[in-house]
């Protein structure tokens, strides 16, 4: 795999996508998808309340946030503060109009290009984005996302995961990854997985979707 040919063919792509929720949830985004697809982030957040808690004034970051749907139906319900991080101009410029009034700060970058201040974030989230990284940027990305959690932060994946083997996808220029490659990938990056869950109420036809969250694995 080329990786120059591989990110900017995903640009390509997205930049032929208009920046609505229809188009960032491939034609789903005018049924109850949205909503389900919220509830289940919520409720998964929920879980980690034992830490999130306990951090003032939380920082997240929505990473790949495209026009900022899960900023404004998920993150903001637990953060004073979101960071949008997104590569694709067009779908940050949406972003802001949609945000204009919440606590939010704009990044336009790809995450493989993405240094994110250090102690920075009580929550990193990350959803239907890391099948456009590479296995070693995404091992680099999560290692640089672990320095920037502050005491108590927590990494949330929320990815497609292929049930046999990885998947490629030639059209928006993607991985779907199986839940093997996944933890063998939190382990490279030196994180353990303390909640999962799979999401219910998906149409049958769609791959299954798991949320991860992670932190830093101790020090010995």
């Amino acid at each position: 795999m080329n990786p120059t040919k591989f990110y900017s063919d995903a640009i390509e792509y997205w930049n032929g996508i208009e920046p609505s929720v229809n188009g960032m949830l491939g034609g789903l985004g005018t049924g109850r998808i949205p909503q389900v697809d919220a509830i289940a982030s919520r409720t998964f957040l929920r879980r980690l309340d034992y830490r999130l808690k306990k951090i003032e004034s939380l920082i997240a970051a929505d990473c790949g946030a495209g026009i900022g749907r899960v900023t404004e139906s998920v993150l903001l319900k637990v953060a004073s503060h979101v960071d949008i991080v997104e590569p694709v101009e067009k779908f940050v410029s949406q972003a802001r109009t949609n945000l204009q009034d919440k606590p939010c700060s704009f990044i336009c970058t790809g995450l493989q290009n993405w240094a994110p201040e250090k102690n920075r974030y009580g929550l990193i989230w990350n959803q239907w984005c890391l099948s456009h990284l590479t296995d070693d940027d995404l091992v680099a990305y999560l290692l640089s996302c672990s320095e920037s959690l502050c005491e108590h932060g927590v990494i949330c994946i929320k990815e497609n995961v292929s049930s046999f083997t990885e998947s490629f996808d030639e059209q928006d220029s993607s991985v779907t990854r199986t839940d093997d490659s996944f933890r063998k990938i939190f382990q490279r990056a030196n994180l353990v997985i303390i909640a999962e869950s799979l999401q219910h109420g998906f149409p049958d036809e769609l791959y299954p979707v798991k949320m991860f969250a992670l932190v830093p694995k101790p020090s010995k």
